[in-house]
């Protein structure tokens, strides 16, 4: 019985597969729903544009120790990944294990039951664990004041991270406050808390193409502005990103009114409504310096 699997375009070594008498050759059945997971484990999360949710999120994962919570991590995106295939009836099981000989990749097993009845097997799919080989640029020592004590901002976008350290640790010799964080993009998540929220520190790291994603930013710190109209701050500078809104009377610095804020050139449009002429503090990055 296979009612229900579709019918696809068959993939031969990622390209359309086609026939002797020159026609595209097709898939079914079991073979098509195997297919598609094979394909969806081997294409990262978010590279289908129309469906962010398609695919295998391991990419987050790739450069990181091979260890037993990296992979349970992974363990849990192949199970997630196969309920989401409406043609899957049943996950029995996962399995992701370091390779014996090579530690930089994954053996993948899994066993799930098909809406057929039927049961789609897997055993020791390899999937890498090592950043691909690229051109990239080392930044050494770019200078950066942190925007709150466990998060800093750099200049571009980050693709291997090696270390943040205090500026005045010229040699790197105190404590790497990275260690044990987390890289988004150009925003860091740092493993140590910073002595303070603007401490000015310095950042090693590789960028992918720093021509292509570079942008100069500066980071403006607590500058105090009038909101204009009660939702609308205007700055001195044109703003880049902003991270910190506080009222000037929020002392402890409570409640962040950047989030949810919008922006456009020097203007900051706030979610909620606050106060007109109340004075704010704001702390926001600049390409225009």
């Amino acid at each position: 019985m296979a009612d229900n699997l579709g019918v696809d375009f068959a993939l031969i070594d990622g390209d359309l597969g086609i026939t002797s008498t020159g026609d595209f050759q097709i898939i079914t059945n079991e073979d098509n729903v195997t297919q598609a997971v094979t394909n969806a484990l081997f294409t990262e999360k978010g590279d289908i544009f129309y469906n962010s949710e398609y695919g295998f999120g391991v990419g987050v994962l790739i450069g990181e120790k091979n260890i037993l919570a990296k992979r349970t991590l992974a363990r849990n995106e192949i199970i997630s990944l196969l309920q989401r295939e409406p043609r899957i009836g049943n996950v029995e099981y996962v399995s992701v294990l370091q390779d014996e000989n090579n530690p930089g990749r994954l053996n993948i097993s899994f066993k799930a039951t098909l809406i057929n009845g039927e049961e789609l097997v897997a055993e020791n799919l390899t999937y890498p664990f090592v950043k691909p080989i690229v051109a990239t640029v080392s930044i050494v020592s770019e200078s950066q004041i942190s925007t709150g004590i466990i998060n800093v901002k750099t200049q571009y976008s980050i693709y291997n991270m090696r270390g943040v350290w205090l500026a005045t640790d010229v040699n790197k010799t105190g404590t790497n406050y990275f260690t044990g964080g987390t890289i988004s993009k150009d925003n860091i998540t740092l493993g140590t808390n910073l002595p303070s929220t603007y401490s000015n520190v310095i950042i090693d790291y590789d960028t992918i193409n720093a021509e292509y994603t570079s942008v100069k930013v500066t980071q403006i710190v607590d500058e105090r502005k009038q909101s204009l109209d009660g939702t609308t701050i205007r700055v001195n500078y044109s703003v880049y990103d902003v991270s910190e809104i506080y009222n000037d009377t929020d002392e402890e610095k409570l409640i962040n009114l950047a989030d949810g804020a919008t922006f456009a050139y020097n203007d900051i449009t706030l979610a909620q409504s606050v106060p007109i002429n109340d004075y704010f503090l704001v702390s926001y990055s600049t390409d225009k310096l």
